[in-house]
Parts: structure tokens; C-alpha cells; sequence
């Protein structure tokens, strides 16, 4: 009977600890995911595998963005959202580790008319490297993708909820709300929806009361 409550209250924990984090994944032509919290939506992990296009084809290079600090560190430095919930929030990202890169990183994300999520992501990255010599040389970019929603991985869930909600080096930051879209969420559609309809029932219920005293006053007194 032990045995049975004590795997009844894991069972809760790990359903806890994974509800209380929403996890979305890039889709092409970046990869990698970021894991944000259902209370505040601030960002709580990321993990970004970013392409440098104009590289040297030759030797083709994918920044790797993921909190670490050291010689340098990956931060986070933004957030804000288009979404009350719901939705992925905006991040930007300051990566100087390694003391032979300083990249700066920032991605949105919008709905469209399906449901399904799209980004833009910018970046500006000066990166030391050996091709025709050794220099530091600058690179600028922007990539374009989907994003979707994923699965939290219970262990990562758990360790998030013991360190507070947040991955060791990334900093609370509790996005701000931006009131435009490109494209409304279906709630607010809904609800400009509603309010349109209930104003042209008060108009129409109005309208014969109006009329109605417009008569009476041009009614000669008897």
C-alpha cells in the first residue's frame, strides 16, 4: 500500500512539474527549442542551433545558443509577447562566451490563420576564425520558420522546478505585452466579434425610441 502512494504522489509531481511549462521547437531553418512557463510566460530554457549564412561555404557554421556562463556567457536580455497565453514569447539572447564570439539574437513569433505559430528570427554575430586568414569578421542574417508546440522532458521539468523555474544562468524576465498582431488570435476575433453584434442590437433597440421623441416634439400643444 506504501509502495502504491508513493508512486500515486510522484505520479502528481511529474503531472505538475510538466504543466506548469510549455515547450515549443523551431522548425527550419533553425533547430532546437525553448522552454517558457505557463504563469508569467518568461523564458525558463533555451536551446538554439543557429545557422551563420554567409559563413564561408566552405566551412559552414552553426552558432549553438543555450545558457552558459564562463569565459563569457549566453543570456537572455528581452522578452515580450503577442499572446496573453497560449502563445511563444519574443526573446532576444547576448552570447559573448568563449571570449572569440559576440553574437546578438532576437526571434518573434506570430499566428496564423490555422493556428500553427511562424518566426522571424535576426541575428548579428562577429565570430574569430581561420579561413583566408585569422580575423574577427562580422555576419548578419535573418531566417524565417515555423514553430510548434513539444513535449517538456519530465527530468529537465523536475530540475527546472527545483531551481526556482529557471535553468541555471537564464534570468527571470517576465515578457511585456504587446497589444498588435499581424495576424489577432481567434479569441480576439471572437470578442471584437460579440462587441460588434451587441452594439448593433442597443443601435436597433434605440433607434424607434428616438423617432419616437423627434415626433413628440414637433407635436403642436393642444
Amino acid at each position: 500500500m506504501k509502495k502504491i502512494i508513493a508512486l500515486a504522489a510522484f505520479a502528481v509531481f511529474s503531472s505538475n512539474a510538466i504543466a506548469g511549462y510549455t515547450q515549443y521547437g523551431f522548425g527550419g531553418p533553425l533547430s532546437g527549442y525553448f522552454i517558457q512557463r505557463d504563469d508569467d510566460q518568461s523564458i525558463s530554457y533555451f536551446y538554439v542551433n543557429l545557422p551563420i549564412e554567409d559563413y564561408p561555404r566552405d566551412t559552414p557554421f552553426t552558432m549553438v545558443l543555450q545558457p552558459i556562463g564562463g569565459e563569457g556567457s549566453t543570456r537572455l536580455t528581452d522578452a515580450s509577447t503577442y499572446f496573453r497565453r497560449n502563445g511563444p514569447t519574443n526573446f532576444s539572447i547576448f552570447s559573448d562566451f568563449g571570449g572569440d564570439q559576440f553574437t546578438t539574437f532576437a526571434v518573434s513569433f506570430s499566428r496564423g490563420k490555422q493556428g500553427n505559430f511562424s518566426y522571424t528570427a535576426n541575428y548579428h554575430s562577429t565570430i574569430y576564425g581561420c579561413y583566408s586568414e585569422c580575423v574577427f569578421s562580422s555576419f548578419a542574417g535573418s531566417h524565417v520558420g515555423t514553430a510548434s508546440k513539444g513535449t517538456v522532458n519530465a527530468d529537465l521539468a523536475a530540475y527546472l522546478d527545483q531551481s526556482g523555474g529557471y535553468y541555471d544562468g537564464v534570468t527571470r524576465i517576465t515578457p511585456s505585452f504587446l497589444p498588435t498582431n499581424n495576424v489577432p488570435e481567434p479569441g480576439s476575433l471572437a470578442l471584437l466579434g460579440l462587441s460588434v453584434a451587441a452594439l448593433l442590437v442597443m443601435r436597433q433597440k434605440q433607434l424607434p425610441i428616438g423617432k419616437s421623441q423627434r415626433r413628440s416634439k414637433n407635436e403642436t400643444p393642444t
